[in-house]
């Protein structure tokens, strides 16, 4: 194997975009290498199979090493592994089909109406359709599978008591990898798979941002809850299409936009909730560096990190506020460093319609063993602290209080259980659709603000 595939090799936007270099000034590309190899493969005059020395089942691969370790006098040059991949499909499935008719037979012995509708095919849909408005269960449909989703969102729900249904990833060696490790009924082939899945009350999003607001507005036109990773779009034309979706939908849509269920974020509400003046919000983010040529960098792949990250600290600060944002003005740090990026480091000043103002400083010139994040709220002869959501100081009356958690608490947990208790009780979204949108809505006109560099309505 030649590691020496031609340009193209390690640029994200060949490899992963497919913008093509022109065939007049790179002849022999990553691509074109390999479709020359190809057609000489077609026409026999490279044949790989005289090459094969020994083939071992996989159940022997300890003698193919042993073989080519040299522990044995026996001539070798390619040693393959076989798979007998129709026995261990037939043995998946039979796996699954006993695992899933335990789960049926549970099920009915629980609730025997539930029973009645497992058995036809065409009472699943309508059990499908029930389920929108309030469900017996959570049955979750995972649309990508990227690090936060194995790391964060999946062992949340599984905590929740959620059962997991259907998965789906650009990668189908990660989808089996998860459908196994939490026992997902099926591995889809796509995200309309996960969506038309009559089985499936909620859609859960997390997949390259690009693709966020498409299959979240797919779900809820279906009928489906929906749970989307930040950002909801990367445009206002992809919001006001999903928005209008949510909002025709038997289906509830949240954003992932954990920090307003955090412990403190909803203490320093309820510290505030007699106030009758506007809040003044300072909020510091020490964001560290993010590689020019990451995806999330990426304008039509990931956003940038405004509407990428700084998502997160717009709706935090518009739940203290309890008001909807009015305006922004916004600012970048700029150099002519080769590691700064107009978006890397912002000063936002955010208008409500109550009044109240908040400053969000999201700066990537830091160090990381300083705390990530750091609030201040002023407001009534009153101030409240959160320190990186795990501490926080009340001042009052003159007096200062201090509480702490055991762990960081951003409201990955909380979230995820508000979620769970939407679709089992058909209630309404724990974030509010304008709340949403208004978040959302705000990314992009600071952008706008960045590029003009005046103050923008919202």
């Amino acid at each position: 194997v030649s590691m020496s595939y031609g340009p193209g090799r390690y640029d994200a936007e060949y490899e992963e975009r497919g913008h093509d270099y022109p065939l007049a000034y790179v002849r022999w590309t990553e691509g074109r290498n390999l479709e020359a190899f190809l057609d000489t493969v077609a026409a026999r005059r490279v044949q790989t199979a005289p090459l094969v020395t020994h083939r071992f089942p996989i159940g022997e691969g300890e003698r193919a090493y042993k073989l080519i370790a040299g522990d044995t006098n026996d001539p070798y040059l390619a040693v393959l592994l076989t798979y007998d991949t129709a026995r261990e499909l037939a043995t998946v499935v039979e796996r699954r089909k006993g695992a899933h008719e335990r789960d049926d037979a549970a099920s009915a012995a629980a609730d025997p109406r539930e029973g009645d509708d497992a058995a036809h095919a065409d009472a699943t849909t309508a059990q499908s359709k029930q389920e929108s408005a309030s469900a017996t269960r959570v049955r979750v449909g995972l649309v990508g599978a990227g690090a936060y989703a194995r790391g964060v969102l999946l062992p949340q729900f599984k905590a929740a008591g959620a059962e997991f249904r259907a998965v789906t990833t650009a990668s189908g060696v990660t989808a089996r990898d998860v459908g196994e490790k939490y026992d997902f009924a099926s591995l889809a082939s796509g995200a309309d798979a996960v969506v038309d899945d009559p089985s499936v009350n909620l859609v859960v999003v997390a997949t390259r941002h690009d693709t966020h607001a498409e299959v979240a507005r797919r779900a809820l036109e279906a009928g489906k809850h929906v749970f989307v990773e930040k950002p909801l779009a990367l445009n206002d034309e992809d919001l006001e299409r999903v928005i209008v979706a949510a909002s025709r939908s038997r289906g509830r849509l949240v954003v992932g936009f954990n920090r307003r269920f955090s412990p403190h974020a909803r203490a320093a509400r309820e510290f505030f909730a007699e106030r009758r003046e506007p809040l003044s919000i300072l909020y510091r983010v020490n964001a560290g560096r993010v590689p020019a040529g990451h995806w999330t960098r990426h304008p039509q792949e990931g956003g940038g990190r405004v509407v990428g990250e700084v998502c997160h600290f717009v709706d935090l600060a518009q739940f203290f506020a309890g008001a909807p944002p009015t305006s922004v003005f916004a600012e970048a740090i700029r150099s002519d460093g080769a590691e700064s990026f107009d978006d890397d480091s912002v000063f936002v000043t955010l208008s409500f319609a109550d009044g109240s103002r908040a400053c969000v400083a999201y700066l990537a010139e830091g160090d990381r063993a300083l705390a990530k994040e750091r609030v201040e709220i002023f407001g009534a002869g009153r101030a409240f602290v959160i320190e990186d959501f795990r501490a926080a100081v009340t001042y009052a009356g003159g007096r200062e209080q201090r509480s702490k958690l055991r762990a960081t608490d951003k409201g990955q947990a909380a979230e995820v259980r508000a979620v769970c208790e939407m679709v089992l009780r058909g209630s309404p979204s724990p974030t509010p659709l304008g709340e949403i949108a208004l978040t959302t809505r705000a990314t992009f006109r600071i952008l706008d603000s960045l590029r003009t560099g005046e103050p923008v309505k919202i």
